[in-house]
């Protein structure tokens, strides 16, 4: 995200987590229904920036996290 950008634009960014949400199950399920929605339409599209470990390299990918040489999130694929 280019903040530069945005100042000259007088942008203003309305941050959302899901993780705000999860003492009000009511919320909860309308953030996740509205993230969903989106999903499966096309409107968001997830952007790994780092590395996606099966489930068998699960404790790989935890001493990988613990390391703090990842950028963004790491990935582990439950099933194909």
């Amino acid at each position: 995200m280019d903040v530069v950008k945005m100042v000259r634009k007088n942008a203003i960014l309305h941050p959302y987590s899901m993780f705000n949400e999860v003492r009000h199950p009511d919320r909860l399920q309308r953030g996740m229904a509205h993230i969903l929605e989106r999903l499966l339409d096309g409107r968001l599209k997830p952007r790994i920036n780092d590395r996606i470990f099966t489930m068998s390299d699960a404790i790989e990918a935890y001493r990988y996290m613990l390391a703090g040489e990842q950028v963004g999130k790491i990935v582990v694929k439950v099933s194909d």
